[in-house]
Order: C-alpha cells, then structure tokens, then sequence
C-alpha cells in the first residue's frame, strides 16, 4: 500500500487505464520512482482508424506501439498525449541536431500518432554489445555537442543513452531518437537522473564519462540541490500532456502539477533550514552565555 493512497479520492473504486487524465501530482508518479501507480498496469491496445491504418497496411509492428516501413515509422501515443508538442520539439531541436522528420501526425481511433522518417542505423547500445567495445572518443565528441546545442535551444532530451543513440557503421552519429520526454531545460532533470538511478548498467553501455555534459548546462550546475536533499529534478522525466487551456502550455498539467510539487517542497526545505539555523544560533548563545 502506497503512503499517498490518502491523495486518491474516496469514489476511486479501482485502478484507471493509463490514458485516463491525471487526478493530482501522486496520480503521475509515486515518489519512491514508480510510475502511475494508481493506473492498471497493462499495455493498452492502440488502434488507428480502419481508413487511416489502411495508408500503413504494410507497416510491420515491431512493438506494440510502433510499425516500420523500410524508410517511415508510426509511432502510436495515449489519446492524453499532446503529439503537437512533441512534434513541436522535434521541428526546434532538428535546427541543430540530428532528428527525424516528421511527415504527418494527428489523432486518429483510440491514440495519437507521429509519422516520422526512419533513420536506418544502428541502436549504439547493440552496436557496443556486438562489439564489446567501450564508447569511442568521436561519439562522445558528438554527443557533448548535441548536449551543448540542445541547451543553446532551451531544451533537454532527458533520455539521452545508447538506445536512442542511432549510429552508422563508422560510429558516425545519425540521429537521436525518442523525443518523447524533451522538456525545456529549466524544468528538466536529465543530470539528476544519471548520478541517482539505481540500476544496474550493462558493462559495454558505460556512459558515466557523459555526465560532465548534462551537469554543464543544468538549471543545478553545482550540485546544490543534490546536497540540500532536494531530488524533485529526479522525476521530471514526462510527456506533454494535451489540456483544457486551464493550463499554460506548451507542457500540459503534468508539467504543472509537478512544478507545483517543487515549488511546495522548496520552500519546505527552505524553511527547515532556517529553522535548523535559527535553533543553532540560539544553541551557540546559551553556550556563550554560560
């Protein structure tokens, strides 16, 4: 049982599907970094209208969410996901990094879907693992960049890794993929994530060398709020969300919701701290006193 089971109203009778809209911050992710924890955990069926699928009829389905052609892929979101932000963010980043075009995208049956171009290539991560080799210096080179003229835009990709690392066979980097999370650079949490995630790492997928680069461009840039304890940028790691127009865009409630999550938990840390500092200086004059 969750310790934020007390946030979900009293008429919430069971689990929702994940393209249900969100009913606070705790409705988007649980704090211990488990996503949607109120929401049924099964991947829901995607499905474009019978006369806009017949344009993809030989599309072949890789994944339950994406068909490729030999040089087109669909990608399928929840009908909650705003793709015109994401297609919106595709078109700035691709001004000064490599990203696939985008041909056609819209909602169309139960989903929301980006036609996009297939970059054909090689995932890095596979690349290194066919290889058993580290990560040569020329891509790291080129993802410093990449990094560097993102944050010249005001954006992060906030999943930066191998696996969306698209390179040629003379490790030339193509493109990046998944856009998905790209969020403004202000809000994003892409550092934060890389020196907290506690997950295992493949040996021939180290990217720890990169990390310099994220820090560089940071909203934290000196680890100030990793030291104070404050790991809210952990969790800015969303989609864009379509709304009502109750709710600045370009990056939906969720967005909201959690900027007001870290606006609450900043200013409670900011106070306890002087509170701690206030006891201390009292502490110190009775000391002195005495």
């Amino acid at each position: 049982m969750s310790k934020f089971v007390a946030d979900v109203p009293v008429f919430y009778s069971r689990k929702r599907r994940m393209s249900a809209p969100p009913l606070n911050f705790h409705d988007l992710r649980e704090m211990d970094g488990k996503h949607f924890w109120t929401r049924q955990k099964e991947t829901e069926k995607l499905f474009l209208d019978p006369k806009d699928m017949a344009e993809y009829s030989s599309f072949v389905r890789l994944w339950p969410t994406i068909l490729f052609s030999d040089d087109k892929a669909l990608k399928m979101y929840s009908y909650l996901v705003d793709v015109t932000q994401i297609v919106a963010t595709m078109d700035l980043a691709r001004t000064k990094v490599p990203v696939p075009r985008v041909y056609k995208y819209g909602y169309s049956g139960n989903c929301g879907y980006i036609l996009m171009e297939r970059i054909r290539g090689y995932a890095l991560d596979n690349f290194l693992r066919h290889y058993k080799c580290p990560i040569p210096h020329k891509i790291t080179v080129e993802i410093k960049r990449i990094v560097e003229d993102l944050a010249s835009l005001g954006l992060c990709h906030n999943d930066v890794k191998p696996r969306n690392i698209v390179v040629s066979s003379s490790w030339d980097v193509l493109t990046i993929v998944d856009w998905d999370h790209c969020m403004p650079l202000i809000h994003a949490g892409e550092y934060t994530r890389r020196v907290m995630w506690g997950e295992k790492h493949d040996p021939f997928c180290i990217t720890d060398t990169w990390d310099a680069f994220f820090l560089s461009v940071a909203a934290d840039r000196v680890g100030e709020e990793l030291l104070m304890g404050q790991h809210y940028r952990f969790y800015m790691f969303t989609v864009p969300l379509r709304t009502t127009g109750t709710v600045y865009q370009p990056f939906g409630p969720q967005s909201a919701l959690s900027l007001e999550f870290i606006e609450r938990r900043r200013r409670s840390k900011a106070s306890e701290l002087a509170g701690e500092s206030e006891t201390l200086k009292k502490a110190q004059s009775v000391e002195t006193s005495s």
